[in-house]
């Protein structure tokens, strides 16, 4: 079901306005590493990200990520989420870091008036992909993750994100 369609409706974070962008340090295009490997590039991420954006800081931050469980992948990261005031310059300076760390692309998710949750795939070091795809909320999250091992293993990432500080 679409976030309109539940219950709980959106999640709070996206209700006024601001924006998320989600990326990771994983796997650049046509690299493989080991996940060690990974979970230190995202280490090297996140103090990249916290000192270009000391500035005007993410409002809140989460682990987040992505994968494919079909296909046996799974790519962990960060969710910046910052007030709409704030949302083209992090735009800029996380796009301009996501390309650093060789990232094809991040996205970014946006509340709609209708209480829909939308995710807009934005390059950075590919060719803007600018699509746009309609988020659904699982309706029985505890099961799909009983499922598959790749979304029961430990964040790879730094030990001391997301900050206490929020």
């Amino acid at each position: 079901a679409s976030f309109a369609e539940h219950a709980g409706g959106l999640p709070g974070v996206f209700r006024d306005g601001g924006r998320a962008f989600a990326l990771t340090a994983f796997d650049p295009p046509g690299v493989a590493r080991s996940r060690d490997a990974n979970a230190a590039a995202n280490a090297a991420l996140w103090k990249t990200l916290r000192s270009r954006l000391a500035a005007t800081p993410p409002s809140h931050a989460w682990r987040g990520f992505g994968g494919d469980v079909a296909a046996g992948w799974r790519e962990d990261g960060f969710v910046l989420r910052f007030a709409s005031e704030n949302a083209d310059a992090a735009r800029r300076a996380i796009l301009d870091v996501a390309a650093e760390f060789d990232q094809g692309a991040i996205y970014e998710y946006v509340g709609t008036p209708d209480g829909a949750l939308r995710r807009k795939t934005l390059g950075a070091k590919i060719d803007a992909i600018d699509e746009e795809t309609p988020m659904e909320r699982l309706a029985d999250p505890d099961a799909f993750f009983a499922e598959h091992h790749l979304l029961r293993l430990p964040w790879a990432g730094p030990d001391a994100f997301p900050p206490a500080t929020q």
